[in-house]
């Protein structure tokens, strides 16, 4: 075969690339962009990024932050990395941290936030630094008699021991006393925070949630509502880059980011090969 016939056969093969050809390339490109180090950066961290690690930062040592980690698996990949990176951050600032959740297969992954950022801070101990609450599936109900007094309605940890009785729980028994509330969820679970807790009882409040929702929560930032909000994978590499730390968040983010530049390459080497066809 000539290499004036070879040309055109290889351009109607690549116009033609069977997907499951497509399929592989995109497996392997995510195998590798996950199993390397993050590599891109996240660039400069947006304001409603630094607002939460400022909220964070700024707390004294030994102050309290709960955290409210509504993730199950199918919002997992966005919203795990920006908790398990304000756990970090709370657990390097020596803060209390007490986890609760309002999703019953959220149990899981709150167990799993807790356990993880334990087993990298062995100096920090269960009941005496922090604690995991069980699961409370109404959520006014809840946050309405937290305002009140969190050990009428958490008598006991995950574990079965007395709440009050932990150290960790020390001068907390309203959401009052609370420094620091960070919820992460993929619901309008964050307004239930705005309206029925912060507003109410005086807490800051950030947020974490997945990018598809984020525009909804801009006016609770201009309006000081929400302390800072963490969006999406970029939010949490963002906030990873914060802390010197590039981890999940980042490493999900190099994925999507080869994932569409390998997608970009395949559209522009399909048009390109109609094209030359054609001028053949």
């Amino acid at each position: 075969m000539s290499a004036k016939t070879r040309l055109p056969a290889f351009l109607d093969r690549l116009v033609a690339l069977d997907r499951r050809i497509v399929f592989a390339l995109v497996a392997v490109v995510l195998a590798l962009a996950v199993a390397l180090p993050p590599r891109m950066p996240a660039g400069k961290a947006s304001p409603e990024v630094s607002r939460v690690y400022q909220a964070v930062e700024s707390l004294p040592e030994n102050s309290f932050v709960l955290i409210c980690a509504d993730i199950d698996p199918a919002n997992a990949p966005e919203l795990y990395p920006q908790a398990l990176a304000v756990a970090r951050h709370a657990f390097r600032k020596n803060l209390r941290v007490a986890v609760m959740y309002f999703g019953a297969s959220a149990a899981g992954t709150a167990q799993q936030l807790l356990e993880q950022v334990g087993r990298e801070y062995p100096a920090r101990k269960y009941g005496t630094d922090y604690v995991l609450l069980p699961y409370m599936p109404d959520i006014p109900a809840t946050l309405t008699q937290m305002g009140n007094d969190i050990y009428a309605l958490y008598g006991k940890d995950s574990r079965g021991a007395s709440l009050r009785s932990l150290p960790v729980m020390s001068g907390v028994s309203r959401l009052g006393d609370v420094n620091l509330a960070v919820v992460f969820c993929a619901t309008t679970l964050l307004d239930s925070w705005v309206a029925l807790a912060s507003d109410r009882y005086g807490f800051r409040l950030a947020g974490g949630v997945t990018a598809v929702i984020e525009p909804r929560y801009g006016p609770y930032l201009q309006t000081g509502q929400l302390a800072g909000l963490i969006s999406g994978l970029r939010g949490g590499a963002e906030y990873e880059g914060l802390l010197g730390e590039p981890g999940a968040a980042a490493a999900g983010l190099d994925a999507l980011n080869v994932t569409n530049l390998l997608a970009l390459l395949l559209v522009l080497a399909a048009n390109a090969a109609v094209w030359l066809r054609r001028l053949l």
